[in-house]
């Protein structure tokens, strides 16, 4: 059960990561460098998120 939590959990990281990107890309073809860095910003939270917090066991 908790496994399955896990995925879930992902599968919705995921898919607000897909919408962020979407939104990141399309303010990128209006105004690039503000694409860039909302890119940056995003990939951080994620590689963030996706790291174990102190005292948490994967």
């Amino acid at each position: 059960m908790r496994r399955r939590a896990i995925v879930l959990d992902v599968v919705s990281t995921l898919v607000e990561g897909l919408g962020a990107l979407g939104v990141a890309y399309g303010l990128a073809q209006v105004y690039r460098p503000l694409g860039w860095i909302l890119g940056g910003l995003f990939v951080a939270v994620v590689g963030f998120s996706l790291s174990p917090k102190p005292g948490e066991q994967r």
